[in-house]
């Protein structure tokens, strides 16, 4: 009830009073859990969500950072905390310009990903649409669409063609095209 309560609060932006009842949560957590608990690693990850969503890139930083150590300890048991994590990081220094380290954070994800959920997971189609969109902040249009494309054809084949969660995907590479003036290669995506 406190942690739903608290995210009530960092929704209406009340972020202050989301901070108090998330730090409580962290606290009950580290005291019962113990802090290198998976169930703690969770606590530190809304908090670092409420940072990055006050802009408070260090702080957040610092929270995900802790949730990430929790994590990697078994990868496969914390996958979704640690790709939570991660992409955290990679969203924080994305934000910042500090493209080099939301690239290598992404790349990571991509690693656990592949070795985790499988080579054709919608997991990994998720990160390649991440990076594909911090190479077009850059961009890096060509790298762009080469990552669309791989993570197209691992949704089509993991949810089908006609998903509905298939048109981020594609949205984004449409996006792709539109900066590089192809329009007609964007259009068909968005119908």
């Amino acid at each position: 009830p406190l942690n739903n309560l608290a995210t009530v609060y960092s929704y209406q932006k009340k972020y202050r009073e989301a901070e108090a009842l998330y730090s409580t949560v962290l606290e009950i957590s580290e005291k019962a859990l113990g802090p290198a608990h998976i169930g703690t690693s969770s606590a530190l990850n809304n908090l670092a969500y409420l940072y990055e969503s006050e802009e408070n890139y260090a702080e957040a930083e610092k929270f995900y950072n802790r949730a990430i150590e929790i994590c990697e300890k078994d990868m496969k048991s914390n996958y979704p905390e640690l790709k939570y994590s991660l992409n955290g990081l990679a969203n924080i220094y994305r934000s910042q310009g500090k493209y080099e380290e939301a690239e290598s954070y992404l790349e990571k994800m991509l690693a656990i990903a592949e070795k985790v959920t499988g080579p054709e997971s919608v997991d990994l189609a998720e990160t390649l649409n991440s990076l594909a969109r911090l190479y077009r902040t850059q961009g890096r249009y060509s790298e762009a669409e080469a990552a669309l494309k791989n993570a197209i054809d691992i949704g089509e084949k993991a949810l089908g063609a006609n998903n509905p969660s298939m048109k981020p995907y594609l949205g984004n590479l449409a996006t792709v095209y539109f900066y590089q003036k192809r329009y007609d290669d964007a259009e068909p995506l968005l119908e």
